[in-house]
């Protein structure tokens, strides 16, 4: 039988070799194609690499036991570092680009830890502290995975930030494209220290985020284009006539949308609240929806007196305050100016289905359209003609806990398109016939749910595959984050109420049989378990799924080749040619 495949092979070299002939006359390409054929080397695929603060291995980030005691000064594009819990230093993000190739640097936990068998889970059940992070450079996630928003506001978090001189987060010029996820900001109330400071950063995401005791401006964007805040908390922050601040000061050449979503605001001090001057470009947009504006008995400080909540400056310098839409808040107790309403310059903003209760009557007189807001003594219905007002009752579930669901409907609200058709808790508005004033649509009481989603397989991976990044597809009835448990683990966390088409992270050749995944709510109730059936990753050039490769794909290949044929294109470049047989050739002779 081997002198039989051997000659059948030598048959087939012949006729390789008489294309290749063929080819020298007619391609101005041979060189790299033999090139190919004689060693060149795969190309490199995305890695992960371990950070553990106290490793005594040989440092080379390979596994947890040879862990990076810290992050390396310069990273690889396109890979995925790992934290463990720990302390480390403050951090440049510097590393040149790559095209659009993103670094990713997440915590470390159970569910998502790498593929390094040498794991241990005191590795990943605490923080990962770091002191103060700036980005020279775009294209980045860091994502301490756990911790944040509805249930969780300022708890659980995998990164830490705690910062004292410095401003905590600093991107620069062409820092853009960066998402910051899951994080906590801590500073120490000293003055000029901000949060966030954006100078000529766009296209920034911050995600699931606590700040506490900021010295200045939690957030500082100067300019901008293109940033969203969204499902954080900002507790108190530092201001006084000397150290101006408010909760975030956005001028100097903004473009594109500023959007605050699905927050809670607790603190309000100095200047105010959320500042916008758009005096550049009128058709920037400043969306403010979904948030909670409180005054909390644990709110620390609390003097919205100057320039309010929502507005800008005099306008005196140029300021401009236009095409801000201002739809579904919750205002709670909040006492002084709630709109800014002395700007020289306005126009375009809206305010509508926002719920005031116990707050001062908000002035219009820089909104320009403002209907089907709710008032609680506050101030009456400022003769909106479909505002509604009421003289007492708390409308929340338990806000002084942060629960600020409604505990009944409100009269109907203005029905409003896409983005704002869903509340912080995924609920879409309006789904009951009702779309509800305030942040929370009503039955999205949310945080007393204990209904846990219920997830069904729906198209199962193909049991021996040549995919190491395979599709796998299930359904939810809630949505929420997927985790998993076993060596199988996606980028896109998120699951929506509907069918989820996810793809797995790149996995090692062999059988895969440990793989399953759960689906938490966001009122914390998680799903059962839902396994993954076992499959197989077989070489790229099995062709015929033997878990070898032979004379028989050899066969397959030569019938696919100068085709389109998917099941011939090993390096999935779109077509069958000489660099499929030169990874065939290399894979020869492989058996699982």
């Amino acid at each position: 039988m081997v002198d039989v495949e051997y000659a059948i092979l030598k048959a087939m070299r012949v006729n390789y070799q008489n294309k290749i002939r063929c080819m020298w006359k007619n391609s101005v390409f041979l060189f790299s194609i033999l090139f190919v054929l004689f060693g060149m080397a795969e190309e490199a695929r995305a890695a992960d690499h371990y950070v553990r603060t106290g490793a005594t291995g040989s440092a080379n980030g390979n596994d947890w036991t040879n862990a990076y005691a810290d992050l390396p000064q310069t990273l690889v594009r396109g890979d995925v570092y790992y934290i463990a819990d720990g302390t480390y230093q403050d951090r440049l993000f510097g590393t040149a680009l790559n095209g659009t190739k993103t670094i990713t640097i997440k915590k470390a936990i159970a569910s998502d830890h790498g593929a390094a068998a040498d794991w241990q889970a005191q590795y990943g059940d605490g923080q990962a502290n770091f002191g103060n992070l700036e980005f020279s450079t775009g294209y980045w996630v860091f994502d301490g995975q756990t911790g944040g928003g509805p249930g969780s506001w300022n708890s659980g978090f995998g990164f830490r930030l705690n910062h004292t001189s410095e401003h905590g987060v600093v991107l620069g010029n062409n820092a853009d494209n960066v998402t910051m996820r899951h994080v906590e900001v801590i500073g120490n109330l000293t003055d000029g220290v901000q949060g966030f400071r954006l100078t000529g950063a766009d296209n920034f995401t911050l995600s699931y985020y606590s700040m506490n005791q900021i010295g200045n401006c939690p957030f500082f964007l100067v300019p901008v284009s293109n940033f969203v805040a969204e499902y954080g908390y900002v507790g108190k922050f530092s201001g006084s006539g000397a150290n101006h601040s408010e909760i975030a000061s956005i001028w100097g050449g903004v473009t594109g949308s500023m959007t605050f979503r699905y927050n809670v605001f607790t603190s309000v001090t100095s200047t105010g609240g959320i500042m916008w001057d758009n005096n550049n470009d009128h058709n920037a947009r400043l969306n403010v929806y979904g948030n909670v504006f409180a005054n909390l008995p644990s709110s620390g400080v609390w003097d919205n007196g100057a320039n309010g909540l929502i507005g800008g400056w005099t306008g005196g310098n140029g300021e401009d305050f236009y095409n801000a839409k201002i739809y579904n808040n919750s205002f709670i107790n909040t006492s002084g100016r709630i709109f800014t309403d002395f700007i020289t310059r306005s126009g375009d903003n809206v305010a509508a289905n926002n719920l005031f209760y116990n707050s001062s009557a908000p002035g219009y007189a820089d909104i320009q359209t403002h209907n089907y807001n709710h008032y609680i003594n506050s101030g009456g219905s400022q003769g909106e003609a479909n505002g509604t007002s009421s003289s007492g009752g708390d409308p929340f579930v338990d806000y002084v806990n942060l629960n600020f669901a409604l505990k009944a409907a409100t009269a109907a609200g203005q029905t409003l398109g896409s983005p704002y058709t869903l509340d912080a808790l995924g609920i879409t508005r309006g789904a009951d016939g009702t779309w509800d004033r305030g942040a929370f649509e009503f039955g999205s009481e949310g945080l007393s749910d204990t209904v846990a989603p219920i997830i069904t397989q729906v198209a199962a991976i193909q049991s021996i595959t040549r995919d190491n990044t395979p599709n796998y597809t299930f359904s939810s009835t809630e949505a929420g984050v997927i985790s998993y448990v076993g060596d199988c683990s996606v980028t896109n966390i998120s699951a929506a109420n509907a069918n989820n088409a996810i793809t797995l992270n790149a996995l090692k050749r062999g059988t895969h049989s440990d793989c399953s995944i759960k689906v938490t709510d966001a009122a914390n109730n998680q799903s059962a378990s839902l396994s993954i059936p076992p499959f197989t990753i077989t070489f790229r050039s099995d062709l015929n799924l033997d878990r070898s490769v032979n004379v028989s794909d050899f066969g397959l290949l030569n019938t696919y080749y100068g085709t389109g044929n998917s099941a011939g294109d090993i390096n999935l470049d779109g077509k069958v040619d000489m660099i499929d047989f030169g990874i065939m050739r290399t894979e020869y002779g492989g058996t699982m």
